[in-house]
């Protein structure tokens, strides 16, 4: 199913893109969660089917003053000064298309039409024209439903870009003579006060899998990470199960090995994400992982290797022991600077032993020894894992907000 992202400025719709979205001139940093109610959907955008709703929806959405966006398409050359030349250029170019396509097709009623509004009309007259259907809210798809009057030049401009020439024309909603949807942008803000929001809207490529964008933001608002409500509904999930029945010792022990089942998990794919993921933590791993620290490598294949450094540190990963604490400390320590409560490793380290004995040894120590486990000692180690997970979780998310820091800096710069 196509999800939509769409820019609007003083909520008046500037372009739309599907299962994607471009940042633009929107940054990290931009970046807002928001609870809004089904009332507010922007009727330019969704209609007015919503109008009445009062139920709640979170919004992911990149916003920012009109005025801090005419800052940074200024500082990228589209001014009002520019906004002119532009039109000219675009103008001519269409008025030739057009005499070219009348003169091939003969007939040509549609081209006729623009034709004969492009030349009886002034760059003024359309700057006019955007600022009417601005004003009156009127787009593309509901500018027949407004009962509002328009001349022929507001007809064009809301009409679907045309060109006989050139179907890619147009990156934006409206048929101005004007190519690049940052000279629209430039249009538009004219008529807007600096305070006003502009909005990039992606609640729709969230909420359909299409972006992870905002996952940082999701955890650092819920105050955990995907992977530790994961690991909390499986480890909940395992506990029900005591219930069947408290005292059968095979099913406890079960129940037992799973929750560290759960526990490498939640270790393996934080860990995996993370190095993945980043760029510093990538090169962090590789340079202190011993298999590729003994990988030698002749110039000629260099580029070889680089392209298949992700596949070769996704396979490293998943050949990790993530019940081998010892192992699985110094990972999150040296490679993604976590750590682990001290008071809880020699805990962990024998619930890992237990957990061999009894998938590995049928239930048996290495003496031949029966494990007895008890339902309150598997519910005692859901405690003890859940407070370790939860103590790296919190320097997860702390690491999230630096990285999203970072990432606003890189882009400012």
């Amino acid at each position: 199913m196509s999800s939509s992202a769409f820019v609007t400025i003083d909520g008046y719709p500037l372009f739309f893109t599907y299962n994607y979205f471009e940042k633009w001139y929107f940054k990290p940093s931009d970046r807002q969660i928001r609870i809004k109610r089904k009332s507010e959907l922007n009727p330019l955008i969704w209609g007015n089917s919503h109008a009445v709703e009062n139920a709640a929806y979170q919004e992911f959405v990149y916003r920012i003053s009109a005025g801090t966006l005419k800052r940074r398409l200024r500082m990228d050359g589209f001014s009002i000064e520019t906004l002119e030349q532009e039109y000219e250029i675009v103008r001519k170019s269409q008025m030739l298309n057009l005499q070219d396509a009348i003169e091939y097709y003969g007939e040509h009623k549609l081209g006729e039409k623009r034709l004969k509004v492009l030349k009886e009309s002034s760059y003024k007259d359309w700057m006019s024209a955007l600022r009417f259907a601005y004003e009156n809210k009127l787009t593309l798809t509901n500018k027949d439903q407004s009962g509002i009057e328009i001349e022929e030049i507001v007809d064009q401009l809301l009409d679907e870009s045309y060109d006989p020439f050139d179907e890619d024309l147009y990156d934006h909603e409206y048929s101005l003579p004007i190519r690049q949807k940052e000279f629209v942008a430039v249009a538009l803000l004219e008529f807007v006060k600096d305070d006003a929001e502009c909005l990039l809207d992606v609640t729709d490529l969230v909420e359909g899998g299409w972006t992870d964008q905002f996952l940082d933001m999701v955890a650092i608002n819920k105050g955990s990470t995907a992977f530790f409500d994961v690991f909390q509904t499986s480890a909940l999930e395992t506990l029900a199960l005591i219930n069947l029945s408290p005292s059968d010792q095979t099913l406890a022990r079960l129940l037992y090995a799973n929750l560290i089942t759960a526990m490498e998990t939640y270790l393996s794919d934080t860990f995996k994400k993370a190095v993945v993921g980043k760029e510093a933590v990538k090169r962090k791993y590789v340079e202190s992982h011993a298999p590729f620290k003994k990988d030698r490598i002749d110039m000629a294949d260099i580029f070889k290797k680089f392209n298949s450094i992700n596949s070769q540190i996704i396979d490293a990963i998943d050949t990790t022991l993530f019940h081998d604490i010892p192992r699985v400390q110094y990972l999150f320590r040296d490679v993604l600077d976590t750590h682990f409560e001290e008071s809880s490793l020699d805990k962990l380290k024998a619930a890992v032993r237990i957990r061999h004995d009894i998938v590995h040894r049928n239930g048996k120590s290495i003496d031949g020894k029966s494990i007895t486990i008890s339902m309150n000692e598997v519910k005692a180690l859901y405690d003890l894992i859940n407070s370790s997970l939860s103590h790296l979780d919190k320097q997860i998310i702390d690491a999230l907000l630096v990285a999203v820091d970072e990432e606003a800096l890189e882009s400012a710069s």
